[in-house]
């Protein structure tokens, strides 16, 4: 109240110049004065986009996910249509080298099977026997082996230390350490080595005295049974593709590398929403995630490229002593605890909304 007092008393009748400079930077100082006060005004418990985001890219720090990154595997080995798509195209990009080498061949399966046979008596009942029948199968086996390495360009991607997921550590729940030695109790060692007493009712030679009589030979014919049952002749045409297959099996090695992919960095918040129930404030916010400084090898295996944007809803709570806190895993769905409290908040807003509906129909018919 007294500034416009002051700045009058300390205008100067003859410094025109002086007095308009003064009246200026006084002005300044007042605008500055109320700012600094709007801005303690606003109470604690205030939420923004930025403040969002910044909770939400400190939480992709600790957590060791602001990066991303790109699998290629390198060496000999067995390779599907997908996995030699993938690495054309990774070739393509001059990422690794590539070559293919192909083990194909048909097989005729020779089996006896037990199939079954259904016959009818005089007086018209059904009688299932299994009979042995000789049944012939072909089958064509393809196998193609891949031989991978990195060129120059993929080496310089290579990513040698992974970031660490940060364990958030609680100051206030921090425990003393124990140490044992200075505990006799931690001491005594509670290992019992007591000596076997064996049933002397019971001994090997009374178990082989009362199995029955003929057992063995069951036992025996049952398996040669089996076996003949099970038995198969595999007839290969191109015998030696499989003899080479089986080689090239025993020559795989791969290593798996890890590339350098993307950055993954949160850029605004939107459709914040505040709610407050029972003295309880959560809010919920859509995030847009930005994928920037994409590789070579990750817009290849992912097909993402530099500038891309995603949306992940958030939730978050408003304690204190600490004020607003990202509760929620972003990348994931919300957990039981604040699911139901989302579902109730969710079925109330569309029952709200389904009233004005209903209220608006009315006034429509009156109005007709």
């Amino acid at each position: 109240m007294l500034l416009p007092y002051f700045i009058i008393i300390s205008l100067k009748p003859n410094s025109y110049e002086k007095n308009i400079l003064f009246i200026v930077c006084a002005l300044f100082v007042c605008a500055l004065v109320c700012i600094g006060l709007s801005s303690c005004s606003h109470s604690s418990d205030r939420i923004t986009s930025s403040k969002i985001t910044k909770l939400y890219n400190n939480y992709l720090k600790e957590n060791a996910l602001s990066q991303e990154f790109a699998n290629v595997t390198v060496g000999y080995y067995e390779t599907t249509a997908e996995e030699r798509c993938a690495l054309k195209r990774l070739e393509a990009a001059g990422l690794v080298t590539v070559s293919f080498e192909r083990f194909a061949w048909w097989e005729k399966v020779e089996a006896i099977k037990k199939v079954p046979k259904t016959t009818y008596d005089w007086w018209g009942y059904a009688h299932t026997q299994y009979v042995s029948k000789k049944i012939n199968e072909y089958s064509f086996e393809d196998h193609i082996m891949a031989t991978v390495a990195l060129t120059p360009a993929g080496n310089n991607l290579i990513i040698k230390d992974l970031p660490e997921n940060k364990e958030k550590e609680d100051k206030d729940l921090v425990q003393p350490k124990f140490d044992t030695s200075k505990y006799p109790e931690c001491l005594v060692d509670c290992t019992e080595n007591w000596p076997e007493i064996k049933n002397p009712f019971i001994t090997e030679n009374n178990v082989e005295q009362e199995a029955p009589k003929g057992a063995k030979t069951q036992a025996k014919d049952n398996k040669k049974e089996e076996t003949k049952n099970e038995e198969a002749r595999i007839l290969r045409k191109d015998s030696a593709q499989y003899v080479a297959y089986m080689k090239a099996l025993k020559q795989v090695s791969k290593t798996q590398c890890i590339l350098k992919g993307c950055t993954v960095k949160a850029t605004k918040a939107r459709n914040i929403q505040i709610v407050n129930e029972n003295g309880i404030k959560t809010a919920v916010a859509e995030v847009i995630i930005e994928k920037k400084n994409v590789s070579d090898a990750y817009r290849v295996t992912n097909g993402v490229i530099s500038g891309e944007k995603e949306t992940h809803t958030v939730l978050l709570t408003y304690y204190l002593d600490k004020g607003w806190v990202l509760i929620e895993d972003p990348l994931t769905e919300f957990t039981e605890k604040f699911k139901t409290k989302w579902e109730d908040i969710c079925t109330s807003v569309i029952k709200a909304i389904t009233d004005d509906e209903t209220d608006l129909d009315d006034d429509l018919v009156e109005t007709r």
